[in-house]
């Protein structure tokens, strides 16, 4: 099969934009069409509103085309703008193929997580993935930022871009130290130091050395177990990894892999059993 294949990004955050690049990758890697790279400049204004730390300028994490070759994946992009991505690609017999959006998730790969977590690591620039962390650890993702809280007293997670309250995340640590007390947590979040400080002042709790999100991706992606939130970001770090991950009632939203546990009391035991494996390993 000849033609080319390529993302159309759009102004979402790196969870939300990895659906469609990795898809692209998958058909091209499948079928032997070109890989054209995807557009990462976008201007989002939200992240210097709200003064975020991470001001989602993924164009810094992945390397610039040739121009001759970003000028092909712009008249790419531009040619097919109104046409459907295929609900197949194996049935599309067109030149440009275009993917967009984030479909069916996680289930619209066919590919397995390792290979999509290789092709990640060789397509960012030299030094953005940190050499993480050597230990055994439990990460956590608290994603606060554009989200907006929850009602007080709900126990169940109802509707997307809605953060999980801090005090679940606190009620799940100290269950999960209850059977492992000496695991160092790792805190991924774009929250304020003193919105995590319940967190932040427990023992053996620090935050991300990530340098990016990239790196914080993979600082998820590497952990012993995953406490999350309901966001995709969570969800590739359970799915980069192959990792656990705990989630609150309606939580999982996304379906990374089969070891998401949805909870509004104590950690479950099949949770603890999979962590525990994963510090032995």
């Amino acid at each position: 099969m000849t033609g080319v294949v390529v993302a159309d990004l759009g102004r979402a955050g790196l969870g939300n934009l990895l659906f469609p690049w990795l898809r692209s990758a998958e058909i091209s890697y499948q079928s032997g069409r070109t890989l054209l790279p995807p557009r990462w400049m976008q201007l989002r204004l939200g992240p210097y509103i709200r003064r975020e730390a991470d001001r989602r300028e993924y164009f810094r994490l992945f390397p610039r085309p040739p121009f001759d070759i970003a000028r092909a994946r712009n008249r790419a992009i531009a040619g097919a703008r109104a046409d459907p991505e295929p609900a197949d690609w194996r049935h599309f017999a067109g030149e440009v193929l275009v993917t967009r959006g984030m479909r069916d998730h996680f289930h619209s790969f066919e590919l397995p997580w390792d290979w999509h977590r290789a092709f990640l690591l060789d397509a960012v620039r030299p030094g953005v993935v940190s050499p993480g962390i050597r230990t055994s650890y439990l990460a956590m993702h608290i994603r606060l930022g554009d989200f907006r809280p929850p009602e007080s007293g709900v126990q169940r997670l109802a509707a997307d871009n809605t953060s999980t309250s801090i005090s679940w995340f606190l009620e799940q640590l100290r269950s999960i130290r209850a059977s492992f007390p000496d695991l160092r947590c790792v805190v991924a979040s774009d929250g304020s130091d003193d919105q995590l400080a319940p967190i932040l002042e427990e023992p053996n709790v620090d935050r991300s050395p990530g340098r990016n999100a990239i790196d914080d991706l993979l600082v998820l992606a590497s952990s012993a177990g995953l406490v999350g939130s309901r966001s995709t970001f969570s969800a590739w770090g359970a799915f980069l990894g192959d990792a656990p991950m705990l989630v609150q009632e309606g939580g999982n939203r996304y379906t990374p892999n089969e070891k998401v546990f949805e909870t509004s009391n104590r950690a479950p035991e099949e949770f603890l059993r999979l962590v525990r494996q994963r510090v032995e390993r």
